[in-house]
């Protein structure tokens, strides 16, 4: 048996993290202050795949964020994300006989990468991507001229309440 330990540096990245297709919940450790897992693999090697879903993919993205929108007093309180990129990584570690560390954490100012990977073991990167895409950009614009126009048409209506009851 491999044990491996992933160490999360960043809680943000925290999203979604499979291991040869399992989830993976993480513990918080209480002395690092940093989000801990245990796996056990019987293989030479692991598949691990993070990935960060974004509200704007759901099904019902405009009534949800609509909705949030009217929660929050129009949107002074949201405090969900709201990203316009698309994360993504998936790649092979090779494991050694006994304990492996792996350490997930940002990468360097200036790359396109979702993440770095901190390990004495081998890593093949398939895919690392962080980018923008289209589909949140447009849903995006397409949210924010809704936002406007609930704005405006919340304060016609105020204003024809008042003048129709002074």
């Amino acid at each position: 048996m491999k044990n491996v330990r992933l160490i999360l540096n960043n809680k943000s990245l925290a999203n979604e993290i499979y291991i040869d297709g399992k989830k993976i919940s993480f513990t918080l450790n209480k002395n690092t202050k940093k989000l801990e897992s245990n796996y056990q693999s019987k293989n030479d090697s692991i598949k691990l795949k993070v990935v960060q879903y974004q509200p704007l993919y759901n099904r019902l993205w405009w009534l949800m964020n609509m909705l949030f929108f009217i929660i929050s007093i129009f949107g002074i309180f949201d405090r969900r994300n709201k990203q316009k990129y698309k994360y993504e990584f998936e790649g092979n570690i090779s494991l050694i006989d006994g304990e492996n560390e792996i350490a997930i954490s940002n990468p360097n100012r200036g790359e396109n990468k979702l993440l770095s990977l901190v390990t004495t073991n081998q890593v093949i990167e398939n895919i690392n991507i962080k980018e923008k895409d289209r589909v949140i950009n447009k849903r995006r614009k397409l949210l924010t001229l809704s936002k406007v126009l609930f704005i405006l048409l919340s304060i016609a209506v105020a204003i024809t309440l008042i003048v129709i009851y002074l």
